[in-house]
């Protein structure tokens, strides 16, 4: 063969290439998304993307506030015996005050019944915590602890903030010798 005939041969070439790529893109991908082959399966539609939802954050843990306590060498404490344990209170105080540094004021007895049975703790206002601290190092119910009452039951409060009320359940008799 001749160089122009190859020539020639190789224009024809390239151009029915040309045809058959236009073509085949043309009819190779109608709008319908088939793909113009017969036989051929039609693309399968595409999966619609649900938009993410929103991110709505946790709700802030509510928390129940610390109480401020006093140092407890400024809190004045007054312990009352409600039983007829006689030295209940002393006990009492003189934990509060060798142990924990209390304030606490000569013990009384209580003017209510003598045989009260469950512990209180009793605060003026701006005291709660030191209130509840006394009645967990008691092991008094936090749920005997409580404003002081109009009427606190004893003769005299001296200026106490906190009133420790010591009924028979924190009352252990010793076993006679």
């Amino acid at each position: 063969m001749e160089p122009a005939q190859r020539n020639g041969r190789a224009v024809v070439l390239v151009a029915v290439a040309i045809t058959t790529g236009v073509l085949l893109l043309g009819v190779g991908f109608d709008p319908d998304g088939s793909t113009g082959l017969q036989g051929a399966e039609p693309a399968a539609p595409e999966p619609e993307v649900e938009p993410a939802p929103a991110i709505t954050p946790p709700p802030a843990p509510t928390e129940t506030p610390t109480p401020v306590l006093a140092p407890a060498s400024t809190v004045r404490v007054l312990v009352a015996n409600a039983t007829d344990v006689a030295g209940a209170a002393a006990v009492a105080s003189d934990s509060l005050i060798a142990t924990y540094g209390y304030n606490a004021l000569p013990p009384v007895n209580a003017t209510a019944d003598p045989n009260v049975l469950t512990s209180a703790v009793y605060h003026l206002p701006d005291h709660d915590g030191d209130a509840r601290r006394i009645a967990e190092l008691l092991g008094i119910d936090p749920g005997a602890v409580g404003p002081m009452p109009p009427d606190p039951p004893v003769a005299d409060l001296a200026d106490a903030a906190i009133l420790v009320v010591i009924g028979t359940d924190l009352v252990v008799e010793l076993p006679d010798e």
